[in-house]
């Protein structure tokens, strides 16, 4: 039997699906000892760097799920033994062969269900350059994995350790195999074709029979989660339109009043908040997650929207320049930006640096403060109160003072913001291209506009990090 490696790197459901054998190995009774001890010399033959080792045991537990017809021990033990046998020989671990004739003569829905979410996942890996045909294996296998949503509703996870492992939200399904492969399947069709719109909408649709599912046992909660994980299966992965940002926002709200009862309906808030968040509306981000908060907070998942809260309230202050240059005298202003902040000082220290050593050196603050002399201006700001999420920005005028390289900083309240360098020259230099390849500069006083004779000018690359041209 040849095997070949499917770049397991390429699909994230691998690194799961490794992990979580770790999991659940971890946690195995003694009842199932025996397994427990072929998957333990696994692991150390692993740990010890002995792959061929490893794959001898891997063999056993294949042999004996066989025997006893334990498809998760089986389907597991096929996809650690692809890993291995990768380390040795990329052409000795091709897996999807057998998984495809154990596919062909398996007869239980639940366990076709599960070879068609182990197929796609493997053509997932596959690299299309190689064969060109996986892209629609992967579809085919995702699509074929929900054909009996009905009979996966009855399967419960249990029965198929170690290749799927329960989780936190896998009460919420009554631990059945329904909401894993739909998951797992409308994910998969996505897998980087989020730009397709009938892929898209097939998604959706994987979710529409789980929902289906879910309504005629009455579980109300996990009706809520497969229509969340619907709405956001149909959701474009990048940049939203405003009517799509509208549409999609209706969709959530919709679901409010329909499942404020459930169990899980902070995650509509969730989702609310962060759809906002993503687009840079902290008004309706924080609007979403403080609702949330108020209704739900004794949930656990609720802590989501308390960080949310926690981290848009947290005090900021900042200063930018509208430029940091300047000639002594001119006017000038500094921007402040402040979040739940109302009174700050900026302040200007003078240094003995110069705009070469700056140039050539950028400083980090520890080393800023050690060249810090007096203050030569205070500048007190006053900022309006905004609301809890909101940052508040004023334009600060002043007077550049006397020639020299100084630092600006702000503080306030007990925060601080970086350190801004500010140059204040008597100098301009006017840049004039005289052709291609010729630029003529001329030093003048910046208050007289006289030219300036026997001034050094040096020139540098910026491309080359700032190294000196010519001077």
């Amino acid at each position: 039997m040849i095997f070949r490696s499917m770049q397991s790197n390429k699909s994230l459901f691998f690194r799961f699906f490794l992990a979580g054998i770790c999991m659940f190995l971890l946690s195995l009774p003694v009842a199932a000892q025996s397994y427990a001890d072929m998957w333990k010399s696994v692991r150390q033959s692993q740990r010890r760097d002995l792959p061929k080792t490893a794959l001898l045991h891997l063999d056993k537990i294949v042999d004996k799920a066989l025997q006893r017809g334990d498809g998760g021990q089986l389907i597991a033990a096929l996809l650690v033994r692809q890993q291995v046998a990768a380390d040795i020989s990329p052409d000795s671990a091709r897996v999807i062969p057998v998984m495809e004739g154990l596919l062909a003569g398996e007869t239980r829905k639940p366990m076709l269900a599960l070879y068609h979410v182990a197929l796609g996942a493997l053509y997932e890996g596959e690299d299309s350059h190689l064969n060109e045909n996986a892209p629609e294996q992967v579809a085919a296998h995702y699509r074929a994995a929900m054909a009996h949503p009905e009979d996966l509703a009855q399967a419960r996870m249990t029965d198929y350790l170690p290749f799927v492992v329960s989780g936190s939200d896998s009460r919420l399904f009554s631990d059945d195999l329904l909401h894993l492969v739909a998951k797992q399947a409308a994910s998969g069709l996505l897998c980087g074709v989020r730009t397709k719109e009938n892929l898209r909408q097939e998604a959706a649709q994987i979710y529409a029979e789980a929902i289906r599912c879910y309504r005629a046992s009455g579980n109300r909660d996990a009706m809520l989660l497969m229509q969340l994980d619907s709405i956001d299966a149909v959701r474009p992965a990048y940049y939203l339109s405003s009517a799509q940002m509208e549409q999609f926002s209706k969709d959530y709200e919709n679901l409010i009043s329909r499942y404020a009862d459930s169990r899980v309906a902070v995650e509509i808030y969730i989702r609310l908040s962060s759809l906002y968040a993503d687009r840079g509306d902290e008004r309706n981000a924080y609007r979403w997650a403080s609702e949330g908060w108020q209704k739900y907070g004794h949930s656990k998942r609720a802590v989501v929207l308390k960080n949310r809260m926690m981290q848009m309230e947290r005090p900021t202050l900042s200063l930018n320049f509208n430029g940091n240059q300047s000639f002594p005298g001119q006017n000038d202003s500094i921007m402040i930006t402040a979040r739940n902040l109302t009174k700050a000082v900026m302040k200007f220290y003078r240094t003995e640096l110069t705009a070469e050593k700056l140039f050539n050196q950028p400083m980090p603050e520890d080393k800023i403060k050690s060249y810090l002399k007096e203050v030569v201006m205070t500048v007190p700001i006053n900022l309006r109160k905004g609301e809890p999420y909101e940052s508040v920005s004023l334009r600060m005028p002043f007077t550049a003072p006397k020639p020299g390289v100084y630092y600006a900083v702000c503080e306030g309240e007990g925060l601080r913001s970086d350190y801004c360098a500010y140059f204040v020259s008597s100098l301009h230099a006017m840049v004039l291209p005289l052709d291609a390849q010729t630029t003529r500069v001329v030093v003048s006083d910046a208050q007289s506009g006289r030219p300036v004779e026997g001034a050094t000018v040096t020139v540098r690359s910026s491309e080359q990090n700032n190294r000196t041209m010519a001077t």
